[in-house]
């Protein structure tokens, strides 16, 4: 599949040919902006789906009224996908007082879901389609996470002093829900589901509590409740397989190993667990973010398939280097928390997200005339002028309507 280093930027390709098709060889057309994308979004998606459109134009914000009347209203995108809005708009602004960026309009989705077939900005991408489009920015959660290198490495001095390895249980923990999308889309209903053993254990966090049970010596891992159900499943669920007390985010520290899976679609909590100093065994995944690509199994965690298969003999191994060869296992960890500590800090997550709209305007169709003529079209209001924060000379480097103010420092 072909990418560019444009912070994981994907269009569509044809693999038998590898060569990419013509629709997303040359352009995003205006008609694609206008058309397909709502119409695809609306009738093929969920009801509340968010699709947003901004534009940058003089390097300030700015966003479709649209937004404000979804906002004003009590339906619809509902308070997560707000506060996602939000976030997105308050790293966009911090990205235009780092960085001068050309002209552009561009959509974004705050879904969890992909949007393939429409040009917009996404949190994921499905890694095993070869249908896969869009383009990848950072994620409410990762914004939000975001701290300074020398903040990362005393919050990492921390839990060395917290959770010594001495002090470890020798298994992989491993807590969370059924996830209803994942549900859904195996059961192919938005209803609560009554069913059987054998379809919820097709499920795979329900396989992942059931292995929890069988192997109890090397795994700690269940579920915590059970959402997607039925009173009589749920009830059924608990005594078949019984829920696990919660665990503290960063009590997973006392384990060995902390495995992690994808929910309704990319793992939100896979940022998360890379600055811990344990080691992450991760599922094959099905979506990735917008990082992925820069990090290597092996190198900055382990992983298994996505079908659970071989979790256990990967675990038992994992086990064995943990008693013959510890210093290989500190390795891997230092190598995550390092990743952590120099790509999680507010200027490298602007750097990203002003990396993927300049791959978008790339693609798009005479991107600076268009955005030229929605300024006068009477649809886009700005969001908080970039001006308020600030002008730090010494980074607000290129000419308007360029590139250069994205190079790395």
């Amino acid at each position: 599949m072909t990418t560019t280093n444009l912070a994981r930027a994907w269009w569509l390709q044809d693999m038998s040919t590898d060569v990419p098709k013509s629709q997303w060889h040359g352009s995003i057309t205006r008609q694609a902006m206008d058309e397909k994308c709502p119409q695809y979004v609306w009738d093929s998606l969920q009801p509340d789906a968010a699709l947003v459109r901004y534009k940058i134009l003089h390097n300030r914000l700015y966003v479709h009224q649209e937004r404000l009347a979804y906002q004003a209203s009590t339906e619809g995108l509902g308070p997560a996908l707000a506060d996602r809005r939000a976030a997105f708009e308050e790293m966009a602004l911090v990205m235009l007082y780092l960085y001068k960026l050309p002209d552009l309009e561009f959509l974004v989705s705050f879904m969890d879901e992909t949007v393939n077939g429409c040009p917009a900005l996404s949190y994921a991408m499905e890694a095993r389609n070869a249908s896969a489009t869009g383009f990848l920015y950072p994620s409410y959660s990762v914004w939000r996470a975001a701290t300074t290198p020398m903040q990362a490495r005393s919050y990492m001095r921390c839990l060395d002093k917290s959770y010594p390895d001495e002090n470890r249980y020798l298994k992989a923990v491993w807590r969370g829900s059924d996830t209803t999308d994942q549900v859904w889309k195996i059961f192919g209903s938005k209803a609560l589901v009554s069913t059987t053993t054998a379809t919820w254990l097709t499920v795979r966090r329900m396989r992942l509590a059931v292995l929890g049970m069988l192997f109890p010596d090397i795994l700690d891992a269940g579920l915590v409740q059970v959402i997607s159900a039925d009173v009589e499943t749920r009830a059924w669920w608990q005594t078949w397989a019984p829920l696990k007390e919660s665990i503290a985010f960063e009590d997973y520290n006392q384990y060995v190993a902390v495995l992690d899976l994808d929910g309704n679609s990319w793992s939100d909590r896979f940022a998360a667990l890379l600055p811990f100093n344990t080691l992450i065994v991760k599922q094959d995944p099905d979506y990735t973010e917008y990082f992925y690509s820069w990090l290597q199994p092996g190198k900055h965690f382990l992983t298994f398939k996505e079908g659970l298969e071989d979790l256990v003999t990967v675990m038992s191994n994992v086990l064995d280097m943990w008693r013959t060869d510890f210093k290989g296992i500190k390795t891997i960890v230092r190598n995550a928390q390092d990743f952590a500590a120099t790509k999680f800090t507010h200027p490298q997550v602007c750097l990203a997200l002003a990396r993927t709209l300049c791959a978008f305007r790339d693609k798009m169709h005479s991107a600076a005339k268009m955005a030229l003529q929605m300024a006068s079209d009477g649809l886009m209001v700005m969001a908080v002028s970039c001006q308020d924060l600030g002008k730090p000379a010494s980074l607000r480097v290129g000419q308007r309507g360029g590139t250069e103010g994205v190079k790395d420092k």
